[in-house]
């Protein structure tokens, strides 16, 4: 019977000879890499040459019935493939304007083979072609361009899988499968969650893959009636996650050896029986991508006659519409996030036993299980920066799953036994009603501490010291802290927070002597955090030190745990200006955190926050943005209670940006957390207060004033009623009011505030601590510019005395107390002074200590105004024409502006005038 199939053919003209059958592309007879589109594009345009093929025609053939959103792609394509083609070949494709294109001839071709129509003439009972024992017996998928049939042996009734190809498209699949195929066994070894390859046919068409037998997919296999329903349906929800885990470990696999697969959904999962379960494997990776082409090299794997862009997959954009990561359909390049995306969608399906349910809007309403919600929504989230980062990841959190359950519900008998103690407090007879807020820190504090024991796979006998652990902090809340307070106990009716927590805190060592150093030290750290909450960085670093030191005493002692309490104690240090012990406690912290890349993302973050408190020098601010970035990166995706710094990081990078002049973006950064914070906490909480405090200070720096004052007396107001008007938020709140209040020239409410903060940080950190001298340089600045330079003056140079004796003379606050401190003794006419404090004054060091657009034209004009003062006329004209060069626009009643600087400029004028005359001019009146 006469074939009457459409023949296949190898085209050469020119130097070129494209193979209709392999589709493959060679010029001066050397293999070419270029992409699937242009080749198909190239097989249209020798199939009729000389003839203009419609623009229409192309799109339709070759794009099909899909809406081609990318701009210019046809032209794209076509210069892809004139650039494979080279200039002999190149230039016979000719573009018709408004029409579309043609192949200038002439053309030979010669018959390789045949088309297959009617999905390949293939029938049941027919035997394989080329293996002739096999019989095929169902078709298992069909399509346009392949058809897959389960075969049986004549014989002996063994089964296997053949994929065959109806075009070289398709054939390119089977080649990629095949070849990635190799690479997953050289470098992992046979795994039975990876279906098998046995042989191949890649020659002679009809071209195949001859597949061991993997079992029904996944698709077939939950439809099966069980019941009154499915199989999927009646399969316990246990059993479903353990199929989806399988499946995560199969492409975690994959991943690890750079194999992406780009089309997983539940018809390429296999489900086979064994033993009383389900073995799962993964199949078809014809749409795959090798991520590192260097593999098959290194493996010594061919690349089966393909090009390498082919090959490895770089052309590939297919995948199921239903499973495709939403970046994939905006034109981004595969990932193995876009691979993770997928794999959430099955979760999210196989979880609610429905394989055709979308992923829709309002899905979590499925969902009863709050852990399985949650990994769902971290797999799919639509932006890959925020999803899981990894298949491995995934597996995990469903392989610890009933752990993690187990860790919620100690969680929450944890908070019943908290609201218990505070429960048993309020009906003690000390009654004081600072016992919530002591109970509340302390409680928040022990929950800092074991947060690292719900969060890390543990021991039995670390599991049991968390739990003696939070029976000695009862002991602690119902004896030491009500104690303290209950007269009828040999308490105190008027003792305060603090004083309560540290007779607490005194007695911890001597009560539990015989308890295990961990669990001392386990206690000493919930009162250093616990001290933290309520802003006493001085006592927070005392117990962060015992901590540390009952902790060097266990023998068993947990590291992680031992890493948190050197992290928070570097922060305290930090804060009462220790910053070289800080520094020498993040080197420790480092060198026991191992290798960098098996260090957890929660510790990375911390580290690279406290890192960014340690910065100095001209790129202080430049250097902690990107540091902060970057801690933000790997926390954003976690919840709070993954991640208790979370809120901590993201508002420090707002505070960053802010103070490097990136002003919009900080306020975006604030405005962002804002938002998530009145969503999860409630606009009332004080993180969402101090978020406020954030905002009004980006909103100042941006001259939006009485914005910046409104958000920030709502901030301060609400930390205060929440904290108390001592704590370290409500002072910064106020402190940030205050700057907004003296560049509204409110000098007596800047005062008045500034005054408040000055003795809270006093109280809170030392007299000597940066943030409390930072004020009081503030204070001095408000004197200065009310007219009042004597006090200004007064102020300043104890700052400075303060600064100079526990810092290197070139701190940035010590040049900006220096020139604060001439500018206040110029006001009192007093230059001989001042001029020595304004000579050797660095722009930049003054930029560190406060951000000004225009410092060395305000040093000049400071000098200028020293000059003059001491009759150096000439002097003092050129160093003011210097400063009215570079001075930034000011309002009328700044303390510097363009208007004084040019009424100084003509006095020097007419001095340096008077000069040249002969005559000395009188001195500027003060």
């Amino acid at each position: 019977m006469d074939d009457h199939r459409p023949a296949l053919y190898r085209y050469r003209y020119a130097n070129a000879e494209f193979d209709e059958l392999r589709f493959e592309l060679r010029v001066d007879g050397v293999a070419v890499d270029v992409q699937q589109k242009p080749l198909q594009l190239l097989a249209l345009l020798l199939a009729t040459p000389d003839e203009v093929i419609p623009r229409e025609r192309l799109y339709r053939e070759v794009w099909g019935e899909r809406a081609v959103t990318v701009e210019n792609v046809l032209a794209n394509a076509i210069s892809k493939l004139r650039g494979a083609l080279g200039d002999e070949a190149g230039r016979r494709i000719v573009t018709v304007p408004r029409q579309g294109y043609r192949l200038e001839g002439p053309v030979e071709r010669i018959a390789v083979g045949r088309r297959y129509a009617s999905a390949l003439d293939l029938a049941a009972g027919m035997p394989v072609p080329g293996r002739e024992h096999y019989v095929l017996a169902t078709p298992l998928g069909t399509s346009h361009t392949s058809e897959t049939w389960l075969a049986r042996h004549a014989k002996t009734g063994d089964v296997r899988v053949y994929k065959f190809a109806l075009n070289g498209e398709r054939l390119a699949e089977l080649k990629r499968e095949l070849m990635l195929f190799r690479v997953l066994q050289a470098s992992l070894g046979p795994r039975e969650d990876i279906a098998r390859i046995l042989d191949s046919n890649l020659e002679h068409p009809p071209c195949f893959l001859e597949c061991a037998y993997g079992g029904d997919s996944l698709s077939a296999w939950a439809v099966v009636p069980a019941g009154d329903g499915t199989r999927l349906a009646a399969t316990p929800i246990e059993a479903r996650v353990a199929l989806m885990l399988q499946l995560a470990d199969a492409v975690a696999a994959a991943h690890s050896v750079a194999v992406l697969h780009k089309d997983l959904k539940p018809a390429n999962v296999l489900v086979a029986p064994r033993g009383d379960g389900w073995q799962v494997r993964l199949t078809d990776f014809g749409s795959g991508r090798l991520l590192e082409p260097g593999r098959l090299e290194a493996l010594q794997i061919t690349r089966l006659g393909l090009s390498l862009a082919t090959a490895v997959g770089a052309d590939s954009s297919s995948g199921t519409p239903f499973y495709l990561a939403p970046e994939l359909i905006a034109g981004a390049a595969p990932s193995t996030q876009s691979d993770v995306y997928a794999l959430g969608v099955i979760l999210y399906q196989l979880v609610v036993g429905d394989l055709g349910r979308l992923l829709a809007p309002g899905w979590e309403r499925d969902i009863a299980d709050p852990l399985l919600r949650d990994d769902i929504a971290r797999a799919t989230d639509t932006d890959p920066a925020h999803r899981l980062a990894s298949a491995a990841q995934l597996a995990e959190r469903l392989r610890t799953l009933d752990r993690r359950r187990s860790a919620e519900q100690q969680h929450a008998a944890d908070a019943a036994r908290a609201a218990q103690a505070e429960l048993a407090m309020t009906r003690s007879r000390a009654r004081a009603p600072w016992i919530a807020a002591a109970a509340c820190a302390l409680v928040a504090g022990l929950a800092l501490s074991l947060w690292l024991y719900a969060s890390e796979r543990r021991s039995a006998h670390a599991l049991a010291q968390q739990l003696t652990l939070v029976e000695a902090l009862n002991q602690v809340l119902q004896d030491d802290l009500i104690g303290a307070a209950n007269p009828a106990a040999a308490g105190r009716a008027d003792i305060t927070v603090a004083d309560a927590l540290a007779h607490a805190a005194a007695g911890i060592d001597a009560r539990f002597a015989g308890a295990a150093p961990a669990v001392r030290g386990g206690l000493h750290q919930a009162m250093q955090n616990a001290y933290s909450e309520l802003s006493r960085a001085q006592d927070s670093a005392v117990e962060g030190q015992r901590a540390l030191d009952a902790y060097a005493a266990a023998p068993d002692a947990d590291l992680a745990q031992v890493q948190q309490v050197r992290l928070r104690l570097a922060l305290d240090l930090v804060q009462l200006s220790r910053s070289t012990e800080a520094q020498r406690l993040v080197e420790q912290i480092d060198r026991d955190a191992g290798p960098a890349a098996s260090r957890s993302p929660s510790l990375r973050a911390r580290l690279l926050f406290v890192r960014s408190w340690l910065l100095d020098g001209k790129d202080a601010l430049k250097q902690g943005v990107a540091m902060l970035r970057e801690a933000w990166s790997l926390v954003e995706p976690l919840s709070e209670a993954d991640e208790p710094w979370r809120d901590k990081i993201a508002y420090a990078l707002g505070d960053n940006l802010v103070m490097a002049g990136e002003w919009q973006a900080g306020e975006a950064q604030f405005r962002a957390l804002l938002a998530s914070q009145t969503a999860m906490r409630g606009a009332n909480h004080a993180r969402t207060y101090y978020t406020m405090v954030g905002l009004g200070r980006a909103l100042g720096l941006q001259q939006r004033r009485a914005d910046a004052i409104a958000m920030l007396q709502q901030g301060a107001s609400g930390l205060a009623a929440r904290l108390g008007p001592g704590h370290r938020m409500t002072l910064t709140a106020t402190d940030l009011l205050a700057a907004v209040h003296l560049d509204d020239q409110a000098y007596d409410r800047a005062w008045d505030e500034w005054s408040t903060v000055r003795r809270g940080y006093a109280a809170l950190l030392g007299e000597n601590a940066a943030a409390t001298l930072g004020v009081q340089t503030n204070l001095g600045i408000v004197r200065l510019y009310a007219g009042r330079p004597a006090e200004a003056a007064a102020i300043l140079r104890d700052v400075r005395q303060r600064v100079a004796a526990g810092d290197p003379v070139d701190d940035p606050r010590l040049q900006e107390v220096r020139y604060l401190l001439a500018s206040s003794l110029l006001d009192l006419g007093r230059a001989a002074e001042a001029a020595p404090l304004l000579d050797g004054l660095d722009a930049e060091s003054l930029d560190v200590a406060e951000q000004q657009p225009d410092w060395p034209a305000l040093i000049d004009y400071q000098r200028g105004r020293a000059a003059l003062a001491q009759g150096r006329a000439a002097d003092a004209r050129l160093l003011l024409q210097h400063a009215l060069d570079g001075l930034a626009p000011r309002d009328d009643g700044a303390y510097v502006t363009r208007s004084k600087a040019e009424a100084l400029l003509a006095e020097a004028s007419r001095g340096d005038a008077s000069t040249r005359r002969g005559t000395l001019p009188q001195q500027p009146p003060r």
